[in-house]
């Protein structure tokens, strides 16, 4: 191909948070390094200098949104870049690569266009060295490479979507979205999932064209109430809703799963669920006790092996045929990996967790003496709000506990 027939392709930015953009670009260039060491020698003139292995190449680069609504689609681009996972860059002259933005000037000064400056960094996203990581930290690592290989399973063996399949996308996240909406605390997080939701239908649409923008833009959408301000009990109950109703009836597979590529939908939709479960149990963690946090890791547990046996049951005796499903096996072996530290990192949190105790009261009393007697009073009063919302104290309680009452306490 010769090098203007590259140049009228487009270049696309998938960014970290799944939205594809396709700018009009220009200048295009590329800086390499290599790694490498020089020795100095006195008395000695000159310099030994060993070079070793390229580092992540530079693109500098330059993009533009044109029209009516630059400014807004310029906005949408800089809120993607908050995003601090990796863009996906697929250039005309360079091909597809993995990048980070390390820095983005922009100028809005062109009236009808806004103009931004990228410095870009390549970066590798697995296999790579490991620094020193906290557990969480790599559990997050884990999922992120996970949701990976999940889309590529899911792009391998869906590589054009036929309406029926655009079908199944669209009503699955339609259904997360409804089971889900009512239930977001935080209006800046209900704004986003609703932003999410509108990508990923759109991308469904055009999942003919552009599949693996489908499923990068489900993945962000099923992967959003991990991170939603909220306890960790109720963002694992949203998670958990949503990926039951996408199982219900799981035992009449003939019926609800006729094709393929439905298996396919399912065992990516789904997994990305039990991994959105996985990351929310470790992610702003609040556990009150040793015992709550020994209850998520069985509901975790629970929800894999149904992941695991819906699979199994939707699986054929063998892969020959063409209409044969076999799960990704490399997608699965993440999975279990990922679902094993975060249970592992449960068990270290829950010997770390207060342990519950209860106090039968040996005569009437009130929640401020209970309070003081347990935990001793503070001058936010957050002893006596602890006191009540571990208990479950309702307003005939503020008056008077009765004697004999029972009472949890951690310690």
């Amino acid at each position: 191909m010769s090098w203007i027939d590259q140049a009228q392709d487009k270049l696309i930015i998938v960014t970290g948070d799944g939205r594809e953009y396709r700018p009009l670009w220009t200048a295009p260039k590329k800086v390499i390094e290599y790694n490498i060491a020089q020795f100095e020698f006195p008395g000695i003139k000159g310099s030994i200098v060993s070079r070793g292995t390229a580092k992540g190449r530079k693109f500098p680069m330059e993009i533009y949104f044109v029209g009516e609504d630059h400014l807004e689609e310029c906005q949408r681009f800089e809120d993607s870049a908050d995003d601090k996972r990796h863009w996906v860059i697929t250039h005309p002259y360079y091909g597809r690569f993995n990048a980070k933005a390390t820095s983005m000037n922009v100028d809005n000064s062109g009236g009808n266009v806004s103009k931004i400056e990228l410095s870009l960094i390549e970066t590798i996203i697995e296999n790579n060295p490991k620094g020193v990581v906290t557990p969480s930290d790599k559990i997050l690592q884990g999922g992120a490479q996970f949701s990976d290989k999940m889309n590529t399973a899911a792009l391998t063996n869906v590589p054009v979507p036929t309406t029926l399949d655009k079908n199944v996308m669209k009503k699955n996240v339609t259904g997360f979205y409804n089971d889900a909406k009512n239930k977001i605390k935080e209006t800046e997080d209900a704004d986003n999932y609703l932003n999410l939701f509108t990508d990923a239908t759109t991308a469904i649409l055009n999942a003919t064209d552009v599949p693996f923008q489908a499923f990068t833009t489900m993945q962000a959408f099923i992967n959003a109430p991990f991170q939603f301000v909220d306890t960790v009990q109720n963002r694992i109950n949203m998670l958990k809703s949503q990926f039951q109703k996408l199982a219900t009836s799981i035992e009449n597979v003939v019926e609800l799963f006729v094709t393929h590529t439905e298996k396919r939908i399912y065992e990516h939709n789904a997994g990305l669920l039990i991994s959105s479960i996985a990351l929310a149990t470790i992610t702003d963690a609040d556990y009150t006790s040793s015992e709550d946090v020994l209850q998520t890791t069985e509901n975790l547990i629970a929800l894999y092996d149904e992941y695991i046996a819906n699979i199994d049951a939707l699986q054929t005796d063998n892969g020959g045929d063409e209409d044969s499903y076999i799960p990704d096996a490399d997608a699965m072996n993440s999975l279990q990996e990922l679902v094993n530290l975060t249970v592992s990192k449960l068990l270290e949190i829950a010997l770390d967790s207060k342990q519950e105790r209860t106090l039968i009261t040996e005569s009437d009393t009130n929640v401020i003496i209970l309070a003081h007697r347990l935990y001793g009073l503070l001058e936010d009063d957050s002893t006596i709000e602890y006191l009540i919302s571990t208990n479950n104290f309702g307003a005939s309680d503020m008056l008077q506990i009765q004697a004999g009452r029972k009472v949890k306490y951690y310690v």
